[in-house]
């Protein structure tokens, strides 16, 4: 009922006319009654959600450094003095160290710190905050809003997501609940509770201004962003988003603006900041309290959503919802699936994809190495491919992978190929014919598994006659490497059959 009654107040106040007249609300009811009525929801929420917001402190020791001269004379004293003529002036040396000693006595142990925020989410003592609070933090303190501290350790991080859970010794703690973010609504009050600025349990309200918003840490990073334009600056970072009714629609963590150059003031508001969607903190913050880390399945590909690519919606004539398959990883678990460059990928286990963080929410808890039945358009024609995921590597990791190409298939399945030339042929041994030169094979590739090796020429693939690279590429778009396709070559042995087969 309470929530209910907020709502009918929010709405009666944002038509700003009394003849609406909503359920609950009389329609006799002057302006300043609904002005007060949206005020003290807004109180109720600071008050309540209030008690499940805790600052985050961290702090990390750091030496203090020696001046140059005392690191010279330690090396000199590891490795040996340099010869001088005459006698050395061991008073001066003597009289420098003992400066060295007191500038060390004066800076002890550096304790550089920083501060954040964060929202309980669980009675027992686990607290949600961002990643960036408390990465290379060596303690990790909490203070509650009734002034009570708490030492925390971090339970797992997430580098992708941007995420952290610590937990604190307590219980029948105050939590805010989860809402459901993809029901949230742009448009909706959104309620920001955190330490901004070094001020404690600071309240601002905005609205929510867009969903979605998932490249702003690049195009590999597992993100799915609401904007709002509450009023967010540094230290909200790890604290909740709230909507009117108390329940957290994200996790603060980036704003835009421009850096003042003060460090008190920090960046300029600008209206646009940007809280992590509830769902994927409520997904990411389960895995860790549970693993203690968070570990993704992989599919090895890189996409776009339909959405967003209306010059290959066009190209591909094809549904205009999904997700495109541009590149696989080489070696990947799509790779050695039958999904191909250009397939549209519009459900996964029956589950609609539209955008591609659909895809990645779609398939970031899959058991690793068990087949994913996902829902495919491939030039025109509904077809089911299965895939079985790997675990998701770090994302430096992925910066050395090596993706196939959209005009180069072949190296999907692992090779690297040209037309013969009669050039070619002479450098591998092999008699000049219509086909192509296998020039290169990746270890541990489906051309690896199928025994195929550089100066193979393949002059048949899956029954289609192979003159040149253009056949080639064109003729293993079309195959169907999930049922296996047979390969006719030839090399300095003889005529070879070899079949490519997706594991």
């Amino acid at each position: 009922m309470m929530e209910k009654w907020k709502r009918n107040c929010v709405a009666a106040a944002l038509a700003g006319v009394l003849t609406l007249n909503p359920a609950g609300i009389q329609a006799t009811e002057s302006p300043i009654d609904l002005a007060k009525k949206l005020n003290q929801a807004f109180v109720e929420v600071a008050d309540k959600a209030g008690k499940t917001v805790v600052v985050v402190k961290v702090s990390r020791q750091a030496r203090a450094r020696s001046s140059d001269m005392s690191r010279l004379r330690e090396f000199f004293r590891e490795y040996g003095e340099p010869r001088r003529d005459g006698e050395r002036d061991r008073d001066q040396e003597r009289d420098q160290e003992r400066d060295d000693e007191r500038e060390r006595q004066r800076l002890p142990d550096a304790r550089p710190y920083g501060q954040g925020s964060g929202v309980i989410i669980r009675k027992d003592g686990y607290i949600l905050t961002n990643r960036h609070v408390v990465e290379g933090a060596d303690e990790v303190e909490v203070i509650m809003r009734d002034g009570k501290t708490y030492p925390a350790k971090v339970r797992g991080m997430d580098e992708q997501s941007d995420l952290a859970v610590l937990k604190i010794e307590a219980s029948n703690l105050p939590t805010a609940p989860f809402a459901n973010s993809d029901k949230t609504r742009v448009g909706e009050y959104a309620i920001a509770i955190g330490a901004p600025l070094g001020l404690d349990f600071s309240v601002t309200v905005g609205h929510v201004s867009a969903k979605g918003r998932s490249m702003l840490m690049g195009n590999l990073r597992d993100s799915d962003f609401i904007q709002t334009d509450a009023n967010i600056n540094r230290g909200n970072s790890g604290g909740p988003l709230l909507n009117i009714d108390g329940k957290i629609i994200g996790i603060n963590t980036l704003i835009r603006g421009a850096d003042t150059g003060n460090p008190f003031q920090g960046f300029t508001h600008s209206g646009i900041a940007f809280a992590i969607s509830s769902n994927l903190a409520k997904d990411i913050s389960n895995m860790i309290i549970e693993h203690g880390e968070v570990v993704r399945a992989w599919l090895g590909v890189q996409i776009v959503s339909m959405r967003d690519a209306p010059e290959l919606r066009q190209e591909l004539d094809g549904p205009k919802e999904g997700v495109a398959v541009t590149s696989l990883q080489i070696g990947g678990p799509a790779a050695k699936s039958n999904l191909k460059v250009d397939d549209v990928i519009t459900a996964v286990e029956g589950e609609k994809i539209y955008t591609t963080q659909d895809l990645r929410d779609a398939i970031r808890g899959k058991k690793i190495g068990a087949p994913v039945k996902m829902a495919v358009v491939r030039g025109g024609t509904n077809i089911t491919v299965a895939v079985r995921p790997g675990k998701h590597p770090e994302l430096e990791e992925i910066n050395r992978y090596a993706f196939t190409d959209r005009r180069a298939p072949e190296l999907m399945i692992g090779i690297r190929c040209e037309t013969v030339t009669s050039r070619l042929a002479d450098a591998y041994g092999v008699e000049a014919s219509d086909g192509v030169i296998v020039t290169d094979v990746q270890a541990d590739s489906l051309a690896a598994g199928a025994r195929i090796e550089p100066g193979d020429v393949i002059t048949e693939l899956g029954g289609t006659k192979i003159t040149d690279l253009q056949d080639f590429r064109a003729a293993l778009r079309k195959a169907n490497l999930e049922s296996g396709v047979r390969v006719k070559l030839i090399n300095e042995s003889g005529k070879k059959l070899r079949l490519l087969r997706s594991k």
